[in-house]
């Protein structure tokens, strides 16, 4: 979730186009790099971590009347950049949207620790409940971004999700 590092260290050019593209393509290597040992379950990371993705990408950012308490400034101080954050969501769902999906639905999420808990801004009666949440958040962005390629990405990883449930 380190966009705006990699934006700065990719602006050695002059061409500032030419920087935030490298930047962007990079971030979204590592991207996809980093959800495929999550969905191998390779132990470096477990499914919290593709949890934690999407709540960042598709909660935290895209509506700011959900943080009526300051939680979203306090605990997420990296900038957030929709053509960053949201083609990656893209991965997370591709690489993992299966497997964190069926630990929704079986309630493996249910019993997260209660200050992880604290980190999410919608609180739903049963976890499985958060994928057509997300899903229908990645329409909405499909449909209304202002920019193309936030749209696009924001539809690839919604007909994903749909493949999945």
């Amino acid at each position: 979730m380190t966009s705006h590092i990699t934006v700065k260290a990719c602006s050695k050019s002059d061409d500032f186009g030419t920087s935030k593209q490298h930047a962007h393509d990079n971030y979204l290597k590592a991207q996809d790099v980093e959800a495929q040992p999550v969905a191998a379950e390779l132990g470096l990371f477990d499914m919290k971590r593709a949890f934690d993705y999407l709540i960042y990408a598709l909660e935290w950012h895209l509506d700011p009347k959900d943080d009526k308490d300051g939680r979203r400034e306090a605990q997420a101080p990296e900038l957030f950049t929709p053509g960053f954050h949201i083609p990656a969501v893209t991965c997370w769902v591709k690489h993992t949207g299966r497997k964190l999906y069926e630990g929704l639905c079986n309630g493996k999420m249910k019993n997260r620790h209660p200050r992880d808990i604290l980190s999410t801004l919608k609180h739903f009666d049963h976890p499985a409940e958060w994928w057509p949440f997300w899903k229908e958040r990645s329409i909405e962005v499909s449909k209304d971004w202002p920019d193309e390629f936030v749209r696009n990405a924001a539809e690839q990883a919604m007909k994903h999700m749909q493949d999945i449930a």
